[in-house]
């Protein structure tokens, strides 16, 4: 007779159940039970073969491996101060019965001394103070003073002052040991800071001390049954602590103030944070971990019932008030259900990830940049745990990453911030991953008394492990149709030597992770069941003979890893592997669980306004309008935030009010994006801040409305092209400062009008150092003019190393170019219509202009006379003493020769000799040295006192950082004489693509003509970054601007009747054929004269010539 059964067999790798085995009965008197080869092989048996490796009596070799063997487990902003009151009406809300909240309140009461919104200057915490040891050969390090803006020195010098009002830090220029301070800025502010302290070259001198940080993956299983929750921060935790006196002087931080010595732990140290775990659980280790968990300064309390977690409450306000602790009330919560602690939200029915990251990660446009993508990477990875097969979705991205990386040789953040191109495959997996983000599962809390579920599945590039448990088993019902929840996911990608390993391996090797990395998880004394192809395990603990040793080895090495653990193999075919589905089920059935805040009901589809027009929203074709179904609809999902306000809510038409004004949820983000829309775009005419504020107060209740009107104000892309002043003052940027004579050398022209002969202009050569100077007279400002008076001061002072002028066309040309290269001479440039960046050589235009005009003036002579006086005005020029030169003159600071004053003729110039000095012929030669050698002192000396001079215009300076980068969009100001000016023009045109920074400027591309220019940064103003996507939209705003084109050419010309004149048929630099145009002659005239006349003689027309006249 034949029969079907469920079979459990005892081998090797353990116990395994064989579901559906057809078994023959045979009559008889024996109990025996014959298993076939057949059965055994389905089992990867092969009896001869393991016959023969009995004989085989080789032992294992000590090889290092993945997996140790042994039993040893693995180690585990300016808010306004809360009230006693509103922090119990805030735990209400959250869910506290009103029963307790009287208990609450005199618990409250009972301790008022641990509330602090500040560390004032009381005692430290009454806890071990922080010593610090340095290694042997550790030497002082002190950090020479930085410069800081204007800005950041007085942010720097209040904050300090006020520490030191505290009595946190105490002022000490004798401290041997200084580090600098770094002021950064705050995201979304321009002019607000926070101190942060550079420790890092004491970091490097200090032996670290043990420590441990508390594990996520590890502590959930003593949340399980935990339903009560309460969360607290420490008062700027690390100032509370003290330290230890002898190691105070170590963490002293220079300003440009002075040196002062903290007397608390800084944050930042080597040992800070450890030690402040270390002394927090000492203090809690009551608590610890049945009721208490705590990472740095957050802490977090839990217990099953509220009656058990307000005796746990009284214990940790006991222990916070003996040790001196203080407690932020702002950002404490005395009672929730489900509580935000690592970034994770904890409850009774587990550990999910904050749906407010979750949802911003998957609604993140395509990486833009190689630096976009490489934090799109890393912060999907901090998901991977609730993320199945998350390592062979990610993979094509990460490698992606990597040869983007590779390509561009550095790593840092600057580096990366170039584009990337995307191919079809890799945007298809760029979604794939967003989807898998946007499904991520809910980690229930390890249960010791539910069945735990091992599934893995390996492919040739990667594998993929999931840990689920089952509360209730169903015997009888199919593994995929039980109820799995999530506990755990891992997975990773086969790299180097694994990639050549063969299947069997590559299936067997999640076996053993599993094991070895989820031992903490899996070691249990009900065991865990063990899903796969019970194939796997027989190769590993009966690998063939003709495997080579070393495999050999390796796989029996795994094979005592999993003997010390407790698992029952259920075997599933490597053809049936059932483990996505149980992965899909999870997301239809969490839906069930999720808070009404994640669902969106509409009656028709409404496109997102971030998938409208970023220009002109209100007029895309697409916009909706706000119903009052919308606001309901928007209101019924924001339960958690409607229960956080402080306002009373009533209900009107379905709809809830807050002073007869309908209130919009801060989640709502669409909603409100369209209600902004309305309230500053079209008929509203984006009057800015202040009338949409204003406009919307009117008609909605909206929680922190400023400064959402301020955020969506700074991001209207057309309020940048009209408002903001025309120009930006940026700080003091790089300079070309020279420290010896003959270094850098400035040259200009400058138009004195017509004098007596053929001069007109003159050209002045300065050096940048002494500012000596010669002035030549000249007719026109030409490149021949330009070329000789270099060669002039070659011939008399000496080759200059550089060259710097602004962008003329006598300066910039080819005689010019041919010239510095045979010199050897490095030619610079100034950005155009920057003259200040050529700051020397126009303060010398004043001052002869200024000197001439008195000298014309005192000699009573005729201004057409200017070049007799050229001599005379070199003269003064350069046998002035200025202060900018440490009271030097020009002439002795450049040539070492003593100036002359027609005060000579009264009193000499004292002189250390006046009398008659012999020489030696022999000591000739020491002479001269000294000679070439006297000047240096004087150079230093002069070097220093500019320094001095530029520092304090630096400090009295007041500008703009520059918030844009290569590869950002800009806007170009109408300032700028290169762009044609109106009235009603918008005085920032562009948008303008960033492709190059330089020293003083940055090169910018037109979008539509793709033409070059070189503006300075005081002209630009950030529009938007790289991710900014150029539609149709944007160019023809970008081509509608009144920008200057450049004349490609004529094409044929025509008289037009109707407004009786002659017009050209012009052809645009960058533009294509179909935007050719017709233009007025008398306006192509007056542009571009040159190209006109040229078309006028070859056009074969022998009567339009005539009418250029």
């Amino acid at each position: 007779m034949e029969v079907v059964l469920d079979l459990e067999l005892v081998t090797v790798a353990g116990a395994v159940n064989l579901r559906a085995v057809p078994c023959l009965v045979l009559e008889g008197e024996g109990d025996e039970f014959l298993l076939g080869k057949d059965a055994l092989k389905r089992l990867g048996i092969d009896v001869d073969q393991t016959l023969a490796q009995l004989a085989d009596s080789t032992l294992l070799e000590d090889e290092k491996d993945e997996f140790p063997v042994g039993d040893e487990l693995p180690g585990d902003a300016s808010t306004p101060i809360m009230t006693l009151d509103e922090l119990l009406d805030r735990a209400v809300a959250n869910g506290l019965p009103r029963e307790h909240t009287t208990a609450v309140r005199e618990m409250l009461e009972l301790f008022p001394q641990i509330w602090r919104d500040a560390v004032s200057s009381g005692a430290a915490a009454s806890v071990e103070r922080l010593y610090v040891r340095l290694r042997e050969d550790a030497k002082p390090y002190r950090s020479p003073p930085r410069k800081y803006a204007p800005l950041q020195a007085e942010f720097i010098r209040e904050y300090v002052k006020s520490l030191v009002a505290e009595g946190l830090v105490t002022k000490n220029n004798a401290a041997r040991w200084a580090c600098a301070v770094v002021p950064v800025r705050k995201p979304g502010s321009c002019d607000k800071f926070r101190l942060t302290i550079d420790y890092r070259p004491v970091n490097r001198l200090t032996i670290p001390i043990a420590g441990v940080m508390p594990s996520t993956a590890t502590v959930m299983e003593v949340l399980l049954g935990k339903k009560v929750f309460a969360r607290f921060d420490l008062t700027h935790g690390f100032w509370q602590l003290p330290l230890h006196p002898d190691c105070q002087e170590l963490f002293s931080f220079v300003t440009p103030d002075g040196v002062y010595t903290p007397n608390r732990v800084p944050q930042g140290a080597m040992d800070s944070a450890l030690h402040f775990q270390s002394q927090i659980q000492t203090l809690l280790a009551p608590l610890i971990p049945h009721s208490a968990l705590v990472w740095v300064d957050d802490v977090i309390l839990f217990a099953p019932t509220v009656t058990e977690f307000l005796v746990v409450l009284r214990k940790f306000f006991t222990i916070v008030a003996d040790a001196n602790l203080k407690l932020n009330m702002e950002k404490s919560s005395l009672f929730e259900l489900e509580i935000l602690w690592c970034g994770r939200y904890f409850s009774a029915a587990g550990v999910r990830h904050d749906p407010m990251r979750v949802d911003a990660l998957s609604t993140l446009p395509l990486p833009a940049t190689v630096a976009d993508l490489q934090r799109f990477v890393f912060a999907t990875n901090w998901l991977h745990d609730s993320l199945p097969d998350y390592a062979r979705v990610i993979a094509p991205l990460h490698a992606k990453l990597e040869a983007e990386k590779k390509k561009i040789g550095k790593r840092n953040r600057n580096a990366l911030q170039v584009a990337t191109q995307w191919s079809r495959e890799e945007r298809d997996a760029f979604q794939d991953v967003v989807s898998l983000v946007r499904d991520s599962a809910l980690m229930v809390h390890p249960d010791p008394d539910a069945d735990l579920c091992v599934f893995t599945d390996a492919s040739l590039s990667g594998f993929s492990i999931v840990v689920t448990q089952v509360r209730q088993w169903q015997f009888g019902v199919a593994v995929e149709q039980q109820d799995h929840q999530l506990v755990i996911c891992k997975g990773g990608m086969f790299k180097d030597s694994q990639l050549n390993w063969t299947v069997i391996e590559k299936e067997a090797y999640p076996i053993v992770k599993a094991c070895n990395d989820l031992e903490y998880l899996l070691l249990r004394p009900k065991g865990f069941r063990l899903f796969c192809d019970h194939a796997s395990l027989i190769y590993i603990f009966a690998p063939h003979d003709e495997l080579k040793k070393h495999v050999r080895d390796r796989l029996q090495r795994w094979a005592m890893r999993l003997c010390g653990l407790h698992y029952r193999i259920e075997h599933i075919s490597g053809d049936d592997n059932v483990w996505a589905d149980i992965v899909s089920r999870w997301h239809v059935r969490e839906a069930d669980s999720i808070s009404v805040a994640a669902v969106r009901t509409r009656g028709r589809h409404v496109v997102p306004v971030a998938e409208l027009s970023a220009l002109r929203p209100l007029m895309d074709a697409d916009f909706v309008f706000p119903t009052w179904d919308n606001i309901a609809s928007a209101q019924a999902g924001a339960a958690r935030e409607k229960s956080r306000l402080q306002v009373t809510l009533s209900e009107e038409s379905g709809v809830l009010v807050a002073g007869g004004l309908p209130w919009i949820p801060t989640g709502a983000k669409d909603l409100l994006a369209r209600s902004f829309v309305i309230a500053h775009c079209g008929p509203q005419g984006h009057r800015g801040q202040e009338a949409m504020v204003l406009a919307l107060k009117a008609r909605f209740y909206i929680t922190k409305l400023e400064d959402k009107v301020a955020k969506f104000v700074r991001q209207c892309l057309l309020c940048k092209h009209v408002k903001g002043s025309r120009l930006i003052p940026r700080p003091y940027g790089p300079l070309l400062t020279p420290t010896e004579r003959n270094e850098v050398v400035h040259w200009d022209f400058l138009s004195l009008g017509e004098g007596y002969g053929d001069s007109a202009y003159h050209l002045e050569v300065k050096d940048g150092l002494s500012h000596f100077c010669e002035l030549f007279a000249c007719a026109t400002p030409t490149a021949y003019v330009a070329a000789e008076a270099p060669l002039m001061w070659a011939a008399r002072y000496g080759i200059p190393k550089t060259l710097l002028s602004d962008q003329g066309t006598h300066f910039r040309n080819e005689m010019i170019r041919h010239m510095a290269a045979r010199l050897k001479v490095e030619q610079n440039f100034t950005p155009v219509y920057s003259p200040w960046l050529n700051g020397t050589v126009e303060r010398l235009n004043m001052d002869v202009l200024q000197v001439l005009r008195a000298l014309l003036l005192e000699y009573a002579l005729d201004y057409h006379e200017w070049p007799y006086l050229l001599p005379a005005l070199q003269a003064n020029l350069n046998h002035t003493a200025v202060q900018s030169l440490a009271g030097h003159s020009p002439v002795e600071v450049f040539t070492g020769l003593p100036a002359s004053s027609a005060l000579d003729v009264i009193v000499a110039p004292a002189s250390e000799t006046n009398g008659e000095r012999v020489i030696e012929i022999g000591d000739l030669g020491d002479q001269l040295e000294n000679l070439r050698t006297s000047p240096h002192q004087m150079h230093r000396e002069v070097t220093d006192a500019k320094e001095r001079k530029r520092l304090q215009d630096m400090m009295t300076h007041k500008g703009t950082p520059m918030n844009f980068d290569v590869g950002d969009f800009v806007l170009w100001s109408r300032i700028d004489q290169r762009l044609p000016n109106n009235k009603l023009l918008g005085q920032w045109v562009g948008p303008f693509k960033v492709i190059e920074a330089l020293p003083h400027s940055f090169k910018i591309e037109h979008l539509v003509t793709g033409r070059v220019y070189e503006v300075h940064a005081s002209r630009l103003k950030f529009y938007a970054d790289s991710t900014l996507n150029t539609t149709d939209e944007l160019l023809e705003l970008a081509s509608s601007q009144g920008m200057v084109v450049g004349v490609s050419g004529f094409l044929e010309h025509r008289f037009n009747e109707e407004f009786e004149r002659w017009e050209l048929l012009v052809s645009w630099v960058g533009l294509q054929a179909i935007e050719n145009s017709w233009e007025p002659l008398d306006t192509l005239l007056q542009d571009v004269p040159a190209k006109v006349r040229q078309y006028a003689t070859t056009c074969g027309d022998d009567d339009f010539p005539h009418q250029l006249d």
